[in-house]
């Protein structure tokens, strides 16, 4: 009988001792998904952000083709080549305040 007493007081400790570290881990799990949902907010705003930021590019980007292409070509021939292309449809174009970036 002292021996049964004993098995149960052991298995007591050992569904106490699961008990714990199952509280434990469904804590981890509940705090990671908590900041798995944070970390998909920050996602969607950054890719919010990116699409405002697309589209205001989009928006004050021109585009000029077929223009034959030059090895050694330099920004300030490219710039030179918008300075022209402006010029020719009555829209001056300031070297420094109007194009940000030309490639």
């Amino acid at each position: 009988m002292k021996e049964i007493m004993e098995q149960n007081i052991d298995i007591q400790k050992s569904i106490e001792f699961l008990a714990q570290k199952y509280d434990e881990l469904t804590q981890k799990v509940g705090s990671l998904e908590n900041e798995n949902k944070h970390q998909l907010e920050y996602i969607n705003s950054l890719e919010s952000k990116i699409d405002i930021l697309e589209r205001n590019s989009k928006a004050t980007t021109v585009e000029i083709r077929n223009i034959p292409l030059n090895q050694k070509e330099t920004k300030d021939d490219l710039l030179k080549i918008v300075q022209e292309a402006g010029n020719l449809i009555n829209l001056p174009i300031e070297k420094k305040i109007s194009v940000m970036s030309i490639e």
